[in-house]
């Protein structure tokens, strides 16, 4: 059975382009994607809401420009969702610190209902569910959406 196809909507600005490469080449090392990539829109906000409008994935992951994704990543995000849940990711500082696990500076136990995620991941059936209620709060964010 080959990997599902997880759209990667990715906003990126002028001057953050070795970040955004970099962050596409673990995308695509890593897993089974569609890169939607927008440049110097507004915010996060938008770019996440027209391409998950445009995606063809199975999935969708909302992402941003300095990210670096590891192997495997995906499998467990895709495994909660298909149970109907929005994981939420554990995301670490380049020098090993945590970011977030659901909270922020804070380890949260695998299946713990977190505040927020920084990097959302859905299947395409729970954003038709919740694109009509967070869809035009999208389309208003500006950058530090993801945060």
């Amino acid at each position: 059975m080959p990997d599902p196809l997880i759209s990667i909507p990715i906003p990126t600005i002028t001057g953050r382009e070795d970040l955004f490469n970099i962050a596409v080449d673990t995308y695509e090392r890593t897993a089974n994607v569609e890169i939607i990539p927008f440049h110097n829109l507004p915010g996060c906000g938008p770019a996440w809401a027209k391409g998950a409008d445009i995606a063809k994935g199975e999935y969708i992951h909302f992402a941003a420009d300095d990210i670096i994704m590891h192997p495997g990543w995906w499998r467990k995000a895709v495994t909660y969702c298909d149970q109907g849940f929005l994981p939420a990711a554990r995301v670490v500082n380049t020098d090993g610190t945590l970011q977030s696990c659901g909270n922020n500076n804070m380890e949260m136990k695998e299946g713990a209902v977190p505040e927020f995620t920084r990097s959302p991941i859905v299947s395409r059936a729970q954003w038709e569910a919740l694109a009509p209620l967070v869809k035009p709060f999208l389309l208003k964010a500006h950058y530090f959406t993801d945060n």
